[in-house]
């Protein structure tokens, strides 16, 4: 009995369509990567707040009125592993929801109940930035806290 080998054609086309999955995985891996910059320069303060049982890192810049969320760092990686193992079709990350809430409670917890959240926006996943405007301290003597 003969062994039966598969058509050279077949295989190869196979070997051919790992490689293209593997550069296109690579590729996004790279673009994934390019909010990184960004983001990272503007960095002034990096605090923690829990919610629904899962950390969030809260990263401030006071100058600009941004607050940045991102999930703790084993959460992001387990999240971004299962999505990319998925092809981008299993996206476990917490959405923009959460995220605001998140920052919401961090302003609360920072003594700025007052500070709307005027607009946010996804920095690079799971990263979101958003923008608070809080009042202008009245001639109370009393200012806004800041984190410094």
């Amino acid at each position: 009995m003969k062994a039966v080998r598969p058509c050279p054609a077949v295989a190869s086309g196979f070997r051919g369509a790992i490689w293209a999955m593997l550069l296109l995985l690579a590729s996004g891996s790279i673009v994934g990567c390019s909010g990184v910059t960004e983001d990272v320069t503007s960095i002034t303060d990096v605090r923690h707040v829990e919610l629904d049982g899962q950390s969030y890192r809260i990263m401030e810049n006071v100058e600009q009125k941004t607050v940045t969320t991102t999930p703790s760092l084993g959460a992001s990686l387990k999240g971004g592993l299962i999505n990319g193992l998925a092809l981008g079709m299993a996206n476990v990350l917490p959405g923009k929801e959460t995220h605001l809430r998140a920052a919401r409670k961090y302003l609360d917890e920072t003594g700025r109940k007052d500070c709307p959240i005027s607009k946010g926006r996804l920095v690079v996943e799971p990263r979101y930035r958003f923008t608070y405007a809080c009042p202008e301290a009245e001639d109370t003597g009393k200012d806004i806290p800041t984190i410094e």
